[in-house]
């Protein structure tokens, strides 16, 4: 959330031109807590697990819900940064 809000500060203050960047910093920012997440707290996933569901299934879930959710908002803040 911390890095979605530090995005939107971005995309008010330069705009379109900061759109590239952004995405790009979200997608390394998520992809490094998927790693930190997977070595260190990796064993709170048991429970998931004992569901049916693969890693992989919930790192990409996670990582498209995240990336539709900022795709909204960004949206929002390029939107009303126009007025």
């Amino acid at each position: 959330m911390v890095i979605t809000l530090f995005a939107c500060a971005f995309l008010w203050e330069y705009g379109n031109e900061a759109l590239i960047p952004v995405i790009w910093m979200k997608v390394g920012t998520n992809s490094l807590i998927g790693i930190w997440f997977h070595f260190f707290r990796g064993r709170q996933l048991y429970f998931y697990y004992n569901l049916g569901f693969s890693s992989l299934v919930l790192y990409c879930s996670v990582f498209l819900i995240d990336f539709l959710f900022c795709i909204g908002v960004w949206y929002f803040v390029l939107f009303a940064r126009q007025f």
